[in-house]
């Protein structure tokens, strides 16, 4: 399985995407865009804590062309790359853009729309302190059933 990370460069909580990371096998693919927030969070949980593959994306300014439209075609890279992923030929099987405000970022956005225009499901991940126990409950309650 492969699974595309996406969200905020705002985010500061690991705990979040460690929680749903966990929900996902071990050899479970975590592509993520090397950004601050998010990718950099999703990435360090998935290798260091969780011990699964990782690939991250960052900007390069020599493939990507310059700000601000840099981080826009990493997204156009990223997923052109993994979906097919030239070595294994595997696609992306999911994607998870996380989110602090119920409005999506202009990034995040981009990357979420490219992946459904590619027909890949997005689960859009809203992270409110307080609340966050009972989303989790109710998603792992749901969760065996997706997988």
């Amino acid at each position: 399985m492969k699974v595309l990370v996406c969200g905020t460069r705002k985010w500061v909580e690991q705990q979040p995407i460690e929680d749903i990371l966990r929900l996902f096998p071990r050899d479970t693919t975590i592509i993520q865009g090397g950004a601050s927030g998010v990718d950099n969070i999703a990435g360090y949980v998935a290798r260091d804590i969780l011990g699964m593959p990782m690939r991250a994306y960052p900007v390069n300014h020599s493939k990507d062309g310059p700000w601000p439209g840099a981080g826009i075609r990493r997204n156009l890279r990223m997923l052109a790359t993994e979906n097919p992923y030239e070595t294994d030929g595997t696609y992306v099987d999911l994607g998870l853009a996380f989110k602090l405000t119920p409005e999506i970022s202009r990034g995040t956005g981009h990357m979420a729309d490219q992946m459904r225009a590619g027909e890949i499901p997005v689960a859009e991940i809203l992270y409110t302190k307080g609340r966050w126990s009972k989303f989790l409950e109710s998603l792992e309650n749901k969760w065996e059933k997706l997988f």
